[in-house]
């Protein structure tokens, strides 16, 4: 039996490294949006430019996975 082409992509996606499969996940949900705020996309990247400028500075510090998860569990 033939696969679809969503099988196939679902069956290869794992293969992909984690900045591809989120490049990817970015796309897909960039894809529902029928009508795109050309502003949205640009308050984002300054959002991540601001946030990594405050990582590098030391100003703020990031969390462990094991830190995110009891956050999660404890919420």
């Amino acid at each position: 039996m033939r696969m679809t082409t969503f099988e196939q992509v679902m069956e290869n996606v794992n293969e992909l490294s984690t900045n591809e499969r989120a490049l990817m996940a970015h796309h897909l949900i960039s894809s529902l949006d029928e009508k795109q705020d050309d502003n949205a996309q640009k308050v984002w990247m300054e959002v991540v430019d601001r946030r990594s400028a405050e990582m590098k500075s030391g100003k703020v510090q990031g969390l462990s996975w094991d830190e995110v998860e009891e956050i999660v569990k404890h919420t």
